[in-house]
């Protein structure tokens, strides 16, 4: 289910969870990172000004938490890392939380629902919706202070390496240790084109978290977590569309297909901030900071009639880490294509390294229907 449409972060669309265990945004396009659900949708045309369109949308307890990636792999944690200085470690901190949310995930039950209505409508030359939607949190927390500590117990006894023979199996106690809590979103999306202007697409996206199940630590990871709070979030996304025309070159060599160019600013902001909230690094705060903003960009370019496409694109968030990811395509017919490009992920910050050391070559051959 698309609700937004925005490059690289996600505003509006905030329907489908994200499995990031193969590939990230950036990389990958939304719909080839996102997890499918069963769910039950219903539209509503109208006769009222502004063409009216309602949308219902209704998940009966098909619930799915994101796909974090495992350690040891291309985008997971470094296995050095997780095993927090203990070598010979066979499995790290991560495999033990992420396989232990896993376990701890709602999954199929009514009770589990999510429900959203929108309403659209195409008002003085502006694409426009509103929407409402009643969901639980993708992202786990820890509600159990106590369970969480006696996770964490058996999990130190283990790399201790009990039986003294070299194995490390992670043992994983009945009991919950995490949560995925409910939350409402508001969310709003205006589109229009302006003309006569340098830059004539424009869509606009924010939304409204109320109530987001957070954790509280003093290392602001939850590793040390003490307690859960829930908190309001508001942010948006603006970005700017269209497509130029370079003098001689467009004409000469891209037989006149212009460039199109896309550049969005990203901003949220979290309510009743705290420095020990717990906040995924993915949404980019630094530490310590309420706020988080970020601009990316698309550069695209067909040539050699339409067989050959390159394509730029990256981010650059203010907390200090970039991503930049140059693509070259070819078709060499209507249905294959074959495409290759490097992924560069950078960070001038300790606190949000991100992806850096996860630089990439990507390779990969399409079939397009």
């Amino acid at each position: 289910m698309v609700w937004g449409e925005m490059n690289i972060k996600q505003t509006a669309d905030i329907i489908n969870p994200l499995d990031l265990r193969y590939g990230s945004p950036g990389t990958e396009a939304w719909e080839d990172i996102k997890l499918g659900l069963y769910m039950i949708r219903g539209l509503y045309q109208t006769d009222l000004p502004g063409q009216l369109n309602f949308e219902f949308l209704f998940i009966p307890g098909d619930f799915e938490a994101t796909r974090l990636p495992q350690e040891g792999t291309y985008q997971g944690f470094n296995l050095w890392e997780s095993q927090l200085g203990q070598p010979f470690a066979e499995f790290g901190a991560a495999t033990w939380g992420f396989e232990k949310m896993r376990r701890d995930e709602p999954g199929w039950n009514i009770s589990n629902w999510e429900a959203g209505i929108k309403l659209r409508g195409y008002t003085w030359n502006v694409d426009w919706s509103v929407f409402y939607f009643n969901t639980i949190n993708d992202a786990a927390t820890i509600s159990d202070q106590d369970a969480y500590d006696r996770f964490l117990g058996i999990w130190s006894n283990n790399l201790s390496d009990p039986d003294n023979d070299g194995t490390f199996n992670p043992e994983y106690p009945s009991y919950k240790v995490y949560s995925f809590k409910r939350y409402e979103v508001l969310g709003a999306t205006f589109q229009t084109r302006l003309e006569n202007f340098p830059v004539s697409e424009w869509r606009l996206e924010s939304f409204y978290y109320i109530g987001e199940p957070l954790n509280m630590s003093n290392s602001g990871t939850q590793a040390g977590s003490y307690s859960e709070v829930r908190k309001d979030t508001f942010g948006f996304g603006l970005e700017g569309r269209d497509y130029y025309r370079i003098p001689y070159i467009t004409h000469k060599w891209f037989n006149d297909k212009k460039m199109a160019v896309g550049v969005t600013i990203f901003y949220e902001k979290i309510f009743g901030f705290s420095r020990d909230l717990v906040i995924r690094k993915g949404r980019g705060h630094r530490r310590g900071d309420s706020h988080a903003s970020e601009i990316t960009w698309s550069f695209s370019q067909q040539f050699l009639r339409a067989k050959w496409f390159a394509l730029f694109t990256g981010s650059y968030n203010f907390c200090g880490k970039w991503f930049i990811l140059p693509v070259l395509s070819y078709a060499p017919g209507e249905h294959w294509r074959f495409e290759g490009g490097y992924a560069h992920y950078g960070s001038s910050s300790n606190w949000q390294e991100g992806l850096k050391d996860k630089d990439s070559i990507l390779l990969r051959v399409r079939y397009e229907f």
